[in-house]
């Protein structure tokens, strides 16, 4: 009966022994898989806000120069603007004294 109890010991710890080394790895390939994962999504999560900030940036430009181009689009420029006394006569500026 020693001699059974003996030899299940020894096989048990040989067993644990050959089976530590693989555990081992195993947990330190998936801490640095997690590190890896951890780093990846902050970058991803930098890049959306730079992102997010972008959108809005360029969405605010777009709308402005839209403003913009209604603006001057809306000039009439075949009309006699403010300013202008009296207009064109017979190829000679009406009021002019020349």
């Amino acid at each position: 009966m020693d001699y059974i109890h003996h030899n299940a010991t020894r096989i048990s710890s040989q067993s644990r022994r050959a089976l530590r080394y693989p555990a081992e790895h195993l947990t330190a390939s998936l801490a640095q898989s997690v590190n890896d994962l951890e780093k990846r999504r902050g970058e991803t999560l930098k890049v959306k806000g730079e992102s997010e900030l972008a959108r809005k940036y360029f969405g605010n430009l777009v709308r402005e120069s839209s403003e913009g181009k209604r603006g001057v689009e809306s000039v009439d420029l075949e009309s006699v603007g403010p300013g202008v006394a009296g207009g064109y006569e017979e190829g000679e500026l009406v009021g002019s004294r020349l």
